[in-house]
């Protein structure tokens, strides 16, 4: 039986083919921020790295993230780098993410309960603003980087267009639904 040589990547090679990588993500229109995002992770990881780049050295590399970082942030690192890796035709060095169990408690929803508090707190406050931004996000399960496709203008017509992580979509409001929070400014 055979031993199969184990892969490995030159780290020279991988700064050198950066920048083409960028243009590709460019290219598959990725977001300036996403783009970002993955070549700092690059950048980071490559960083850490000896000339001769092996699997048993990324998975050192995910261990050394572990110790710095949460599992969410770890993953998303290593994404970018097997992303990168995957990219270059280097496949069988990319990595397994860690497995993250959620919860299963409801401990950090908030209730109706509170959620009628802080409404009737901003009403009787007069924080017209506020109160109209917690009845958005409440009723049409945007994100609060969506907000800002929500205009007097929308609320009037009935719905909104909005895009997030590159997709459109359309937020509707039914009659009413905002209240008063069309004539805020």
């Amino acid at each position: 039986m055979q031993m199969e040589k184990e892969e490995v990547l030159r780290k020279k090679a991988a700064i050198d083919m950066l920048g083409a990588y960028i243009t590709e993500m460019e290219l598959n229109e990725l977001s300036n921020a996403t783009i970002k995002k993955y070549v700092a992770d690059i950048h980071q990881w490559l960083c850490g790295m000896t000339e001769i780049i092996s699997k048993a050295d990324i998975l050192c590399y995910k261990e050394t993230l572990c110790t710095k970082y949460k599992a969410a942030s770890v993953n998303s690192k290593i994404i970018s780098v097997n992303r990168y890796l995957k990219w270059l035709g280097f496949e069988r060095l990319a990595v397994k993410t860690k497995r993250i169990q959620n919860a299963n408690g409801l401990e950090n929803m908030l209730t109706k309960e509170c959620y009628m508090k802080m409404l009737c707190y901003a009403d009787a406050h007069n924080k017209k603003k506020m109160y109209c931004i917690m009845k958005t996000l409440a009723q049409t399960g945007i994100r609060i980087g969506e907000l800002k496709y929500i205009t007097v203008e929308s609320v009037k017509e009935g719905s909104a267009t909005v895009w997030n992580k590159g997709k459109f979509r359309t937020v509707y409001f039914t009659d009413g639904e905002l209240g008063y929070c069309g004539n805020i400014n």
